[in-house]
């Protein structure tokens, strides 16, 4: 746990009432294990109502449970290394098991992630893409790589899409510099979003293009900007963290995409499904 964060509630045990003091208890007892909970389980956990958690934490000083749970998780992020949540994950299949183990984890992420999100939302994910002039694609580390695969599929379907390099904010801003209201900027970010990315997001709101963000929590330094919020289960900080529900939100998006577009999508992958099997040709025939 944060040093802050335990020392704010050991201030503020002698004043809280007894279903907070128990609730106080369980957080510093085992702040690595409770902070991945959802409020509803964290009550039943320390033995006090739900509304208590949303009380402790508005107490803290935050807005409420989610913005706390954010900051017991990125405490216990910057307790484990990368290598050290890797060995975690490998203890945690003792039985040899590895691959199994790791399947039914993704498995379990995947079957978690629709209930974070609404039809709604989803929906109007699918008509701000197919709506925009261009599309423009940013991510860092883990998050390039799913921003990478939806800007691939999409450009495969006929849409205008480029993919933003975040190397120092002259080449952002370069590669920005075009943006306009009718265009959409993808943003793939979750716990650790850099000032560059959050820049970005502010130059595209000023230009009054959409911004579409792919994230794991509604605690995310750019959410208040997003016009459209898809969330991703990641699953536990403590491990190695997952990128498959990221991939197949994305793969979603990219489907119901193409069922929007129609005939229009289908005519441009099967042009390039043609121009694909002439170049192999002309290769085997050199």
């Amino acid at each position: 746990m944060d040093p802050l964060v335990k020392k704010r509630i050991y201030d503020l045990q002698p004043r809280l009432s007894g279903q907070l003091q128990k609730l106080a208890a369980c957080i510093l007892k085992d702040s690595n294990d409770v902070c991945f909970l959802n409020a509803r389980d964290l009550a039943q956990t320390a033995g006090v109502s739900p509304s208590s958690v949303v009380r402790f934490s508005r107490k803290l000083g935050y807005e409420g449970f989610q913005s706390l749970k954010a900051e017991l998780q990125d405490g216990v992020r910057r307790q484990l290394s990368a290598s050290g949540r890797v060995e975690k994950a490998k203890r945690s299949a003792s039985d040899g098991r590895m691959l199994s183990h790791i399947m039914r984890q993704e498995t379990g992420l995947l079957g978690r992630s629709p209930e974070l999100n609404c039809e709604e939302d989803f929906q109007r994910a699918v008509k701000a893409l197919c709506r925009a002039d261009t599309l423009y694609f940013v991510g860092q580390r883990s998050s390039f790589a799913i921003a990478y695969f939806v800007y691939y599929r999409l450009c495969r379907l006929g849409l205008s899409c480029k993919l933003v390099t975040v190397g120092g904010p002259a080449v952002l801003f370069s590669e920005l510099a075009s943006l306009k209201r009718t265009d959409l900027l993808f943003v793939v970010g979750f716990q650790k979003i850099s000032r560059e990315i959050q820049s970005a997001v502010r130059n595209a709101k000023e230009r009054r293009a959409t911004v579409l963000l792919l994230t794991s929590t509604a605690v995310n330094p750019v959410a208040d900007k997003a016009d459209v919020i898809l969330f991703a289960d990641r699953g536990s900080a403590e491990v190695l963290q997952s990128v498959t529900a990221g991939f197949s939100l994305g793969h979603a998006l990219v489907i119901a995409v193409a069922g929007q577009l129609g005939t229009r999508s289908l005519a441009f992958l099967n042009a390039i499904d043609v121009m694909e099997q002439e170049s192999f040709g002309a290769k085997a025939r050199g």
